[in-house]
């Protein structure tokens, strides 16, 4: 009896890694390496000290999430850009695939016209798809739930 409760427990195990933590950070990847975050403004940077949490918000009835950048807004891709300070458009809806932030309907690319010096704090603006000349993912890494 505890050999198929174990492999109940094994068989639950990828749907419950797909999806998004209570508070998260978003990493960018690029070619299996670490480059960068994303910002409060969910803007792309390459500077670790301004690495911001994301807070996932349930969608009811729904098995996605919004996501809410704390003290900016829900984060809207309403403009072709992941734009998380005060957003003019609705709130965009995610999931993960394994390890990577997907946007519902788009995927899991998103890229940016440059990277950004690793002073700059701001952040450059994150492409929705692969339409910029640098491709990447946004990883999520949990920090709590």
């Amino acid at each position: 009896m505890q050999i198929k409760n174990s492999f109940f427990f094994l068989s639950a195990l990828p749907a419950a890694m797909a999806t998004l933590p209570m508070t998260l950070e978003l990493l960018v990847f690029q070619d299996g390496q670490r480059i960068g975050c994303v910002n409060g403004y969910g803007k792309f940077i390459t500077s670790t000290i301004a690495c911001y949490p994301f807070r996932a918000h349930d969608i009811e009835g729904s098995e996605y999430k919004n996501l809410w950048a704390f003290g900016y807004g829900m984060c809207s891709t309403e403009t072709g850009f992941v734009d998380c300070y005060d957003p003019a458009g609705v709130p965009a809806v995610f999931t993960s695939t394994g390890a990577d932030l997907e946007l519902v309907g788009s995927g899991t690319a998103f890229s940016a016209n440059s990277i950004p010096d690793s002073g700059d704090r701001a952040g450059i603006d994150i492409v929705v798809g692969d339409g910029g000349s640098e491709q990447f993912s946004l990883q999520v890494h949990a920090l709590s739930g």
